[in-house]
């Protein structure tokens, strides 16, 4: 680490501890409100940059699951958006009193807002004696492009509760475009799979019994505790225990190159005349969990503390993309950029152009069995302390002989080396007043051969409070030597990789604030600082540092109106900014291109900038609702790289049993040459059909245009793309 990078590191240090010691400080913040109906919603706040993929992926598995207010725990209840923890609190000391039948009580009472109600609504699930003894919901949806030459992908998602404490969940997919029954060839002395085909897939189920102190569940899961260091494959920002895992994602709605085949002798091309420069429907996918069975144990009273214990026992598949592996027979060191340590082909099993897939998945080449729990001790009022623990191997098919020599490359999120890995830690946490404090410390544990193998260490201390309800902050640093590598895990971490890795040789420090000055004002800001204590492979890169600066305020005093402004700052390398800016070798934001002297790839030096507004107005209530939004970005390669986006959209329920959605965003990228980059207009029409309390229908319509000058648009059979969307839910 450099002197001034150690400098300003100790600086942040002690910045966060005065922040917990003299301010209150708080939990993390979704980056905007969610004012949302449904899913399609979540999507669109993503696809706008509103929120992370991160936050997408928690707030839809949040949406499916659904919060009961009368059952969830105070980490569950944080998780709901626009709530800070004065809010929660105020919450469970209403429900103390009473049971929470309509939560437009929590208004009347006092505990949250009418804004913070319309915000948390769609979450809620609202269970009493009353209901009948079976209730859930099934969702079907499918999806077709002009250019599909198979039929549609399809899902169906299906989850239900039953007598007796019972629950059952199930997501069905069809597949069309996945390589199938892996394997070695002896005749080609290389890897084959069969061509995709139209398949049908059953990636999750799951059978559940839950009372007050028990949950049991077997099948398809997720699991996650304290600050998500030593264990945790969850999207939850405060996972407590094990979640059914039933879900399967929408992708982002852009069409993929149906052409995915390298080599071959027809007509000079991989895929002949026919698919070149069309693009299909991809498939629907998912998060590949644990699938075994998961035991819990919670909160068994013992006098003055309770007891709290989980255990959890998996065997699952895995898929991995095709370029992650290296054969351990030709290559000793995946490190190595020789052609001996490349990925492996795959040919395609009888076809007679004698081709190789591009750029797919290798369909289950292991197995991964994992093990581990947690046990914890309640302390009373919101404090605890706990262990957790986890260990896993991943089993390459042993029925096939050149499967058996494959192994994970080093950029790979898995660890190399053919052995076991896993982690243990400990995590506490603690209340004083109105500060909530929670740190966690983990040893990591692998078979990786050389000076990155056996393991490492990581740490994460976090401190949470507020001023009444209506300021709130976060501060929390943490620390993950080279050595910590983790791929069951989820903590604090920028997203830059260090073989394969976010949450490895990272040191940092975030700060995060939501206020509300007034009823009129609410404020968001955040600083992120990072760096990397040690070297990477290329030598030198220690005390790499990264900062990520974050404002966003949002006037909603008009009834009709509100307006919204944020600003974000990103820099990689503060301390040689001035060196790449005078010597403009290494300037680059989002791909390096260059290399040092052992060919290993050089760090950016380079930094971002972005500008957006948006204003929302409803002339009509929620008859009519139109936001515009315009987003500018500056982001430095070789010279500053300018990109604009603006959307319009239009929102209306002129029935309560129908809504309309109309949406238009163009967007340009490197603004000054319309033959580098993106240049589209989309636009999508949605409507929804709400006939009753059960049934749900929407259809959706796409047209993506793209206007650029890119050989690869030029090379398409039509610059407009046009899809198709459509989705029934019924609930019982």
């Amino acid at each position: 680490m450099t002197c001034s990078s150690r400098r300003l590191f100790e600086a942040a240090l002690a910045l966060t501890a005065w922040l917990g010691l003299s301010s209150p400080s708080f939990a993390v913040q979704y980056e905007t409100d969610v004012d949302i109906d449904n899913e399609t919603d979540l999507y669109d706040l993503s696809a706008r940059g509103e929120i992370s993929a991160e936050t997408l992926e928690t707030l839809v598995d949040l949406l499916r699951d659904g919060v009961d207010l009368n059952a969830a725990t105070r980490e569950e209840i944080y998780e709901l958006p626009g709530l800070m923890f004065e809010d929660v609190d105020a919450i469970l000391k209403y429900r103390e009193q009473t049971r929470i039948v309509d939560p437009a009580d929590l208004v009347a009472a006092g505990a949250i807002t009418q804004a913070q109600l319309l915000q948390i609504a769609a979450f809620l699930v609202l269970r009493d004696g009353d209901q009948v003894p079976v209730n859930g919901a099934v969702r079907l949806m499918g999806a077709y492009s002009a250019e599909d030459t198979q039929a549609p992908p399809l899902f169906l998602q299906a989850r239900g509760r039953f007598p007796l404490n019972f629950s059952a969940g199930v997501a069905m997919a069809t597949t069309r475009l996945q390589m199938r029954n892996l394997r070695y060839s002896l005749d080609s002395n290389g890897l084959i799979a069969d061509a995709p085909a139209y398949q049908f897939e059953v990636p999750k189920y799951f059978v559940q019994w839950k009372s007050a102190l028990f949950q049991v569940a077997a099948g398809t899961f997720r699991i996650g505790f304290g600050q998500r260091l030593t264990l945790d494959n969850t999207t939850r920002a405060n996972p407590d225990g094990f979640y059914p895992d039933e879900v399967v994602y929408l992708d982002s709605g852009d069409l993929q190159r149906e052409c995915k085949y390298s080599g071959g002798n027809v007509d000079g091309s991989a895929c002949g005349p026919e698919a070149q420069g069309s693009y299909i429907t991809p498939d629907f996918g998912w998060r590949e969990g644990f699938r075994g069975l998961a035991v819990s144990l919670k909160k068994l009273s013992l006098g003055p503390v309770d007891l709290s214990a989980h255990a959890f026992g998996s065997y699952q598949n895995r898929r991995i993309y095709q370029y992650e592996v290296f054969n351990r027979a030709t290559c000793e060191d995946p490190h190595s950029d020789s052609a001996e340590c490349k990925a492996p082909a795959v040919a395609i099993a009888g076809d007679a152009a004698a081709r190789n897939f591009a750029y797919s998945t290798l369909a289950d080449p292991y197995d991964e069995v994992a093990a581990g729990g947690n046990l914890t001790l309640g302390l009373g009022s919101g404090s605890h302390i706990g262990a957790s623990g986890y260990w896993a191997m991943d089993l390459w098919r042993n029925d096939d002989p050149g499967l058996m020599e494959l192994d994970f490359q080093e950029w790979s999120s898995r660890p190399y080396g053919r052995g076991s890995f896993g982690a243990v830690g400990i995590d506490g946490a603690a209340r004083a007043g109105r500060l909530n404090l929670f740190g966690e410390v983990t040893r990591t544990f692998n078979a990786m051969p050389g000076l990155y193998g056996g393991g490492g260490w990581g740490a994460v201390g976090r401190i949470v409070g507020n001023v009444q309800k209506t300021h709130e902050i976060e501060g929390s640093v943490h620390y993950y030597d080279r050595g910590f590598v983790n791929p069951l895990a989820r903590p604090i971490a920028n997203p830059d990789e260090f073989e394969g890795q976010r949450a490895r040789n990272e040191a940092g420090l975030r700060i995060e604030y939501l206020g509300k000055p007034n009823e009129d004002w609410i404020v968001r800001a955040n600083v992120d600082y990072s760096l990397w204590p040690e070297d990477s492979a290329a030598k030198g890169t220690a005390g790499l540092s990264n900062l990520d600066l974050y404002l966003r305020t949002d006037f909603v005093g008009w009834r009709k109106v509100k307006l919204g402004l944020w600003a974000q700052y990103k820099n990689k390398d503060l301390e040689d900014r001035v060196r790449s800016l005078a010597t403009s070798t290494r300037l680059c934001y989002e791909m390096s291109t260059l290399t040092d002297s052992q060919g290993n790839d050089l760090p950016c030096y380079g930094d971002f900038i972005r500008l957006a507004g948006r204003i929302i107005v409803e002339p009509l209530g929620r008859r009519l609702q139109i936001s515009a939004q315009y987003q500018h970005v500056w982001m430095a390669e070789a010279t500053y790289r300018q990109d604009m986006m603006a959307w319009i959209d239009v929102t209306s329920f002129p029935i309560d049993q129908l809504r309309l959605r109309w949406r238009t965003r163009y967007l340009n990228e490197t603004i000054d040459d319309n033959a580098d980059m993106e240049q589209s207009l989309w636009t999508y029409l949605d409507v929804g059909v709400l006939p009753n309390r059960i049934w749900e229908l929407h259809v959706r319509y796409d047209l993506y245009s793209f206007l650029d000058q890119r050989a690869s648009t030029l090379d398409r059979k039509s610059p407009f793309q046009h899809r198709f969307r459509l989705e029934l839910e019924a609930r019982f």
